[in-house]
């Protein structure tokens, strides 16, 4: 609760929180509760009636197999939810797909996903060749575009920035609208044309430049859920 307190105390009109609390000792979690909502600012409180200790609280989806069968956690169990977020970057769907928490938690532990290529969407293959970073700064109203793998250096696309910026200014940096797909269409070909991308055994300076389009039209997409 204190981790939390310190992350969102600087927006708070932005941001707000519910406490957890040990709801298996009552008196500690009526203590927790005061304290998180008197003095931290808290809303109030989400209980579920499972903590212990030792008990994961997390997404099933990204957590390592030795997290969710006997709590262990480090740097390894760390790299492995940071390689369950990227292949579903990469592919559009999550590596351990499921109805509820138990059917995903049992697919982490006893499966191995399929190749990303196999379920990655038809129109932007594995990126691989080429690389992509959007930074949407609202409290500064910027945009930041980085290329990587499809030029001598890692590269901006300045051109692109301003357009996104132009339309975050017109839908506003706060809200959750949508851009249209008129706007991520153009916005991924500003970050294309951007790019200097070469011909090599890996793929084509054509396919290179589709890959960014296409990330870069649904990476604008995903602002408006951040």
């Amino acid at each position: 609760n204190d981790r939390v307190h310190e992350a969102i105390k600087g927006r708070p009109d932005r941001f707000a929180a519910f406490a957890v609390l040990p709801v298996a000792d009552p008196k500690a979690a009526a203590d927790e509760l005061e304290r998180c909502v008197t003095r931290l600012g808290f809303k109030g409180a989400m209980t579920h009636g499972l903590t212990k200790e030792g008990q994961f609280l997390g997404t099933p989806c990204y957590a390592a197999p030795e997290t969710l069968e006997s709590g262990v956690y480090g740097a390894h169990t760390d790299n492995f939810s940071f390689a369950a977020v990227l292949y579903e970057v990469i592919s559009g769907v999550r590596a351990f797909p499921g109805d509820d928490a138990i059917s995903v938690a049992h697919h982490v532990v006893h499966d191995h996903p399929d190749a990303p290529g196999a379920v990655a969407a038809s129109d932007a293959r594995i990126p691989y060749l080429a690389s992509l970073a959007l930074v949407v700064d609202r409290a500064r109203r910027r945009v930041g575009v980085g290329l990587g793998s499809c030029g001598p250096t890692i590269l901006r696309a300045p051109e692109a920035e301003a357009f996104a910026a132009g339309v975050l200014d017109e839908g506003g940096w706060e809200s959750d609208r949508r851009p249209s797909e008129a706007a991520g269409a153009e916005f991924g070909r500003l970050v294309a044309a951007a790019a200097k991308p070469i011909d090599d055994v890996r793929g084509t300076a054509a396919y290179r430049r589709h890959v960014l389009s296409v990330m870069a039209s649904r990476a604008l997409a995903r602002v408006s859920k951040l």
